[in-house]
């Protein structure tokens, strides 16, 4: 199916890129996925792993979730 391919080839892209910037993808994606909704639009450029490694990877993913 082309559209899974789609998003298969995506997921590769970034996942290559986080290995190539030295960033482990699940800290990454996870990150992303908890800042993504309050990030304004006009800079999702630094939710790129080039750009999120020198601007958020000091700020480790947190959970919501107390135990």
């Amino acid at each position: 199916d082309v559209l899974r391919s789609g998003r298969l080839n995506r997921a590769v892209r970034i996942h290559g890129s986080c290995r190539l910037h030295g960033i482990n993808p699940s800290v990454y994606r996870i990150n992303v996925l908890q800042r993504i909704s309050e990030h304004p639009a006009s800079a999702v450029e630094q939710l790129t792993p080039r750009l999120w490694k020198t601007l958020f990877a000091h700020q480790p993913p947190t959970a919501d979730v107390t135990p």
